[in-house]
């Protein structure tokens, strides 16, 4: 069944999800701040609009797909050009950034007595899998308008798991990308250890990845990873932490060390390069460590 769909942001992850409801026969209005973009998605079969307003009110449920939380709550709240001044009562805001789990809650406070629902919407798995149709998506809040939308969000997911109240997709979310972050911690001192032993790189990740050691970061060990998110994920968890008066010293140490391979990657020249590749440049024969 055909629905009418608005996408606010058109980035990495909007514009390959907008492309996948167009092709499942949906009507599809999008919005994004380049102007560059909005000409590009009209090639999708994408109609792109004025604002995140004129999106929602030609549809009956907006993604918002932006970068940061200040983004999502302008592109939600703004009085003028935001969801709110556009959007019908019965419109759902599926947030699909990943924020603070506190956000969605308080946009919820604001819309819900004006008869729109939102809901958590967040997107895991990567580019790749936005570009493939096979996203996870961690959705919070009423779980019967979860259900009623799934049609359409399997046009770029493989997978839809509904996981509490709103705001518990974005802690999901959140513990997700915390021990992705560890992994690729933990991944990167590991090989870093063997490769100064000597051994090959590409022998002994196939060697841990058929042992018990084995994880997602390390199967896409050779993607390009530039990580451009990592340091919020980890900051959010940190400060959720903060509040529950929890101490979360391996993710204290996983952000310092992001941080610092991230600031490695940029001085070499390889930011938007793989772990692998990183690797082969700094601990590799040819390299000045060696």
């Amino acid at each position: 069944m055909s629905r009418r769909v608005a996408v606010v942001g058109l980035g990495v992850m909007g514009m390959p999800i907008a492309g996948h409801l167009v092709r499942s026969g949906n009507e599809v209005f999008g919005y994004d701040v380049s102007p560059e973009v909005q000409d590009r998605v009209r090639q999708l079969g994408v109609t792109a609009c004025a604002s995140p307003a004129a999106a929602a009110a030609r549809s009956d449920a907006t993604f918002v797909i932006v970068g940061m939380g200040d983004q999502v709550l302008d592109a939600c709240l703004n009085k003028e050009t935001g969801i709110v001044a556009g959007a019908h009562p019965g419109h759902v805001v599926f947030i699909a950034s990943t924020v603070a789990p506190d956000l969605p809650v308080e946009i919820a406070r604001r819309l819900l007595p004006k008869g729109i629902d939102v809901l958590d919407a967040t997107l895991s798995r990567s580019h790749h899998a936005a570009i493939e149709g096979s996203l996870l998506v961690l959705t919070g809040g009423d779980q019967g308008v979860a259900e009623a939308w799934r049609n359409v969000m399997e046009a770029f997911a493989s997978d839809i798991i509904h996981v509490g109240d709103i705001g518990a997709g974005q802690l999901a979310k959140t513990i997700n990308n915390l021990l992705l972050w560890i992994a690729v911690a933990g991944n990167r001192e590991a090989m870093e250890l063997g490769m100064r032993f000597g051994m090959d790189q590409g022998a002994l990740r196939a060697a841990v990845l058929a042992g018990s050691g084995g994880n997602w970061a390390l199967e896409t060990w050779e993607r390009a990873r530039p990580m451009p998110w990592a340091e919020d994920d980890l900051s959010i968890a940190l400060a959720i932490a903060k509040d529950l008066n929890l101490k979360m010293s391996i993710t204290e140490t996983a952000a310092e060390t992001i941080a610092a391979i991230k600031q490695d990657k940029a001085a070499l020249g390889l930011a938007n390069d793989s772990m692998f590749a990183y690797l082969e440049s700094t601990e590799g024969p040819n390299s000045q460590k060696h």
